[in-house]
């Protein structure tokens, strides 16, 4: 469990070229070319995808969803009442 925590760290903040850092300290030299291959496109994916995520239209837009998703919720609890709280149900008597 551990190891995996400390995986998904080391992925989260290098990306897959921390993996093969990782494999170099255990002596895992035999590291194949289809392997780094596919790390170098996981990474260069995962920074397109965090430049696109962090463009202006698109935080707008995620803005518009949010404000339209709290908008459905709102009139749905005028016409039903709650229907969804924190620990509503464990307060209910048995």
């Amino acid at each position: 469990m551990r190891l995996g925590a400390y995986d998904a760290l080391i992925q989260f903040n290098e990306g897959f070229s921390g993996t093969l850092k990782v494999f170099d300290e255990l002596n895992i030299k035999n590291v194949g070319h289809f392997t780094l291959q596919n790390y170098r496109s996981f990474d260069n994916e995962r920074i397109k995808n965090s430049k696109r995520h962090s463009t202006p239209t698109s935080k707008k837009r995620r803005q518009v969803l949010r404000s339209i998703r709290k908008k459905k919720i709102r009139n749905s609890e005028r016409k039903e009442g709650v229907t969804y709280e924190s620990g509503l149900f464990s307060a209910l008597p048995t």
